[in-house]
């Protein structure tokens, strides 16, 4: 999986300009030991790797190097990415999305099932809203 990472930011920076587009990526946190960058693509590693939930993901960068040519070598705890997810910047995440909306139709990924002029997407997230407060033993 290390190596897995490795290419795909390989491929991301050589097909998408990813690194550019990181650049837009910023939270409110107030003197940050952690970088946003490295919490933004934990996150973003999340999804794309198709972990179910950040306790999923808090395992997964337990695993010593496992993570590290993604996320470098400071990598965050689950409660620091939720805490810095609450006060991310909309604006840089906005910028990311029209530049890779943009970017994709040059690419010509998506493709238009009506003769319109509007364009639509869809995103998916799975146990986004999941905490450890609990009021019975069903619940988390």
């Amino acid at each position: 999986m290390k190596y897995a990472f490795a290419r795909f930011a390989k491929y991301l920076d050589r097909v998408w300009d990813f690194q550019n587009l990181l650049a837009h990526v910023r939270d409110g946190r107030k003197e940050p030991r952690i970088p946003a960058r490295s919490i933004w693509l934990s996150a973003f590693g999340m999804h794309a790797v198709r972990l179910g939930s950040h306790n999923a993901l808090g395992q997964q960068l337990k695993m010593p190097e496992r993570w590290d040519p993604w996320v470098g070598s400071m990598k965050p705890s689950i409660r620091t990415i939720e805490r810095s997810l609450e006060v991310f910047d909309l604006d840089g995440q906005r910028a990311i999305l029209i530049a890779a909306g943009q970017e994709g139709k040059r690419k010509k990924v998506f493709h238009r099932l009506y003769p319109d002029s509007h364009w639509a997407g869809a995103l998916d997230g799975i146990e986004e809203y999941a905490s450890f407060k609990r009021c019975c033993p069903e619940c988390l």
